[in-house]
């Protein structure tokens, strides 16, 4: 069983992994979507078949940054540090 009682240094030390792990993939998205823009457009899509790809990859991120934020919950701690 995982322990979930921590003292406040370990508190400490979990969030500033977590931010260390949640930042890098901040990072890491930047990246895919500089690379993204960066990279020429094939011959059969558009201006609008890029934004909507910008959209999507957008949304999906936001939607794991706000999960990522949740790891922040000392209840989700271990979960968190476990999927990043």
């Amino acid at each position: 069983m995982i322990r979930q009682n921590f003292n406040k240094e370990e508190k400490r030390v979990i969030r500033q992994v977590l931010k260390t792990c949640i930042l890098r993939r901040h990072k890491q998205w930047q990246d895919e979507m500089r690379q993204l823009l960066d990279s020429p457009m094939e011959p059969d899509s558009n201006e609008f078949d890029r934004s909507m790809e910008i959209t999507r990859r957008s949304r999906d991120f936001f939607k794991e940054a706000m999960q990522m934020e949740d790891f922040y919950r000392y209840s989700r701690a271990v979960i968190g540090l476990s999927c990043l």
